[in-house]
């Protein structure tokens, strides 16, 4: 920096210099200038300014950096390694298990078989059921749109015929059994007519001849004989009309039933072939397809229950559990777990009981519960980590970090997935569980396993 006067300074040596350079040129006494010094003039460069404003911004960021550092706490966070999903899988039904394909810390995939139950009867369900829903369908199509080859139309048409000439053979027999019924009751009639004649006219010569008290010649007692005679033949004949009648009447009602039989055939043929023919009435095909879709439901749910026979993974990831065994009878339910009693037998009697007697007051009852057949963790790789208030600012949602693994000795990038906004406390200040997401699969990392977050 310079300073600049006004006046012209003559140099001056010894200890008067100031002073004699503050004198008044004119009077020779001292200037003004030891009585009030003027206000020096500044003149300061580009280039100071610019350093000027960069020593300060440096000392503001050492300031935040420092205020940062003492209220952001530690750099690593510990964390425990996590799944997106776990699942708990079991049979949908009730069945015995045949296999179990896995086994715990296996990878497994999308779809995967991992255990299967007995489906022989399942499948004899589902095979019976298909063969329904096939014959429903054939019905469905002969009601809709019937397929006929020409042979068989032919043949429905030919049987149709041959209906026709039965019911024309079995009417006109039964026209000549009426005739001839007819014919036979009018004869045994007219037979006794001809009898009654004969009769009355030997009836009449007979009284003629023999007068009632008159004497027994031989041609009276001829004529008496003959008058006994024609009385038995009348009768004989009027006992022949019922018989005719009977007789006529069973030959036409023979005849009149080979009619209707030949009638029925004819319809029958008709009416076969008029419904292999063209499509049946919407009555007809409305039944017909609720059959099928009855069928088709039940088919449905057989199928269903023979694939849910088989357990198959909802999602790739790792097994983390297997509770089952083969041979154990497992269904919706999961596996029933037993547990022994807690505080063992103090009885003295028997050497060794596994589990107490019921009512003992110095033990505790057996317990039991439920376990899954099987157990996946799924999803992303993960870990959720605990940060305490004054770092949780630090690791927003989207938030990049690194994530340690303790157990295999690896580093990988992770991002900031879910802060869980139900924190804890501990010493006095909220900690929150912040979940990290993994950005690329660490291969043998498990749930459960240490880690630790680091920015």
């Amino acid at each position: 920096m310079q300073l600049y006067r006004s006046t012209k300074v003559e140099k001056v040596r010894g200890m008067n210099a100031s002073l004699a350079n503050d004198l008044d040129e004119m009077s020779g006494r001292p200037s003004r200038a030891l009585k009030e010094r003027d206000a020096p003039k500044m003149h300061i460069g580009t280039r100071q300014v610019v350093l000027a404003v960069v020593f300060a911004a440096a000392g503001v960021a050492a300031a935040v950096y420092t205020v940062d550092a003492v209220t952001a706490g530690p750099a690593n966070f510990p964390a425990v390694s996590s799944s997106a999903a776990m699942y708990d899988l079991n049979f949908a039904n009730p069945g015995l298990v045949t296999s179990i394909d896995v086994s715990i810390g296996q990878r497994v995939r999308v779809g995967q078989v991992l255990a299967r139950q007995d489906a022989a009867t399942l499948q004899t369900q589902v095979e019976q059921d298909q063969a329904a829903v096939d014959a429903d369908k054939q019905a469905v199509a002969n009601t809709q749109t019937p397929q006929l080859s020409t042979a068989q139309r032919e043949q429905l048409a030919l049987q149709v015929q041959q209906a026709q000439a039965q019911l024309n053979t079995a009417t006109a027999n039964l026209d000549a059994v009426r005739s001839t019924g007819q014919a036979s009751v009018g004869a045994a009639q007219q037979s006794v007519g001809t009898e009654q004649q004969i009769l009355s006219a030997d009836q009449n010569q007979l009284a003629i001849l023999c007068p009632t008290g008159g004497p027994a010649t031989p041609t009276c007692v001829n004529l008496q004989t003959q008058v006994s005679k024609d009385a038995a033949n009348l009768e004989s004949a009027r006992n022949q009309v019922p018989v005719a009648e009977a007789q006529a009447q069973q030959a036409f009602n023979i005849a009149a039933g080979n009619v209707d039989n030949a009638q029925s055939a004819l319809s029958l043929a008709q009416n076969q072939l008029a419904a292999l023919s063209s499509p049946a009435s919407p009555t007809a095909i409305a039944q017909a397809e609720t059959s099928l879709s009855q069928a088709q439901v039940q088919l449905a749910q057989a199928q269903e229950a023979l694939n849910e026979a088989t357990l198959q993974a909802p999602d790739s990831g790792i097994v983390t559990a297997v509770f089952g065994a083969i041979g154990e009878y497992v269904g919706p339910d999961g596996v029933r777990q037993y547990q022994a009693p807690s505080t063992p037998q103090t009885n003295k009697t028997p050497t060794f009981n596994l589990f107490p007697v019921q009512g003992s007051s110095s033990s505790q009852s057996a317990t039991s519960g439920t376990e899954p057949l099987i157990q996946i963790a799924a999803g992303n790789q993960s870990v959720t980590a605990q940060i305490g208030e004054s770092s949780v600012s630090h690791f927003p949602v989207g938030h990049h970090a690194v994530v340690t693994v303790n157990a295999l000795h690896q580093q990988v990038p992770a991002t900031v997935s879910q802060v869980v906004l139900d924190p804890s406390r501990s010493s006095g200040q909220a900690v929150y569980d912040v979940i990290f997401r993994l950005d690329q699969n660490v291969t043998g990392l498990l749930p459960g396993m240490s880690a630790s977050v680091s920015n």
